[in-house]
Formats: C-alpha cells, sequence, structure tokens
C-alpha cells in the first residue's frame, strides 16, 4: 500500500523535501509529520481491508450487511450525541425500526 501512495508522496512533500536537502530553507516540520500521517493512514487503512476480508469469510452476506447497517445506525446516533443535534420523532422510530429488523434477522438466522 506504502508503494501505491509513494508518488503522492513525493508530490505533496517533494519540493519541500527538495529544499530541506539542498539548505535553501528551513526544515518544515509540518513536511515530515505530513509523510507519517499519511503512511499511518495507510497502514491503518490496509489493516482495516484485511481485517475486512478476514470477517467476510466467517460471516455470511446477509450478516455482513445488516451489521453494516446497525453500524450506521450507531454512528449516526453517535454523531448526533457528539454534535447535539436535534432529533425528531420521525428519525428515532427510524432508528428502532432499524435496531429491531436487526435484531430479529439475528434471532431468524441462529435458530
Amino acid at each position: 500500500m506504502v508503494v501505491l501512495l509513494a508518488p503522492l508522496v513525493l508530490f505533496m512533500t517533494g519540493p519541500e523535501i527538495y529544499q530541506n536537502l539542498s539548505g535553501t530553507q528551513e526544515e518544515d516540520p509540518l513536511a515530515r509529520k505530513r509523510f507519517w500521517f499519511l503512511l499511518v493512514d495507510a497502514t491503518f487503512h490496509h489493516i482495516n481491508g484485511v481485517s475486512a476480508y478476514y470477517c467476510m469469510s466467517l460471516l455470511s452476506p446477509v450478516s455482513i450487511s445488516v451489521a453494516n447497517t446497525a453500524k450506521r445506525a450507531l454512528l449516526i446516533v453517535l454523531s448526533i450525541l457528539y454534535f447535539g443535534n436535534a432529533v425528531s420523532l420521525i428519525w428515532a422510530s427510524g432508528v428502532v425500526v432499524v435496531v429491531w429488523l436487526w435484531a430479529s434477522s439475528c434471532t431468524t438466522t441462529r435458530g
């Protein structure tokens, strides 16, 4: 993954690295931070992809779809709590329906 992002890293930080190596400008600490942030981001993106394929090999496609839906509902709830947005009755009932469908699908696949 890092090899695929190398052109982007060189494009973004190449001029700054050249200036730092040639001694024409003082070292910019943000150039190093950008490089390391990009490297860490690429590493975690790769780990996310590998773990997703591993989970897909263990579960059925329907279970993965239901888990994705539940994850999205949870992210919406957490973002509303974090940002303090107002919640309408229609929105709350939609979340309840999604969670109920998820719970009912889990019980029907087990037994």
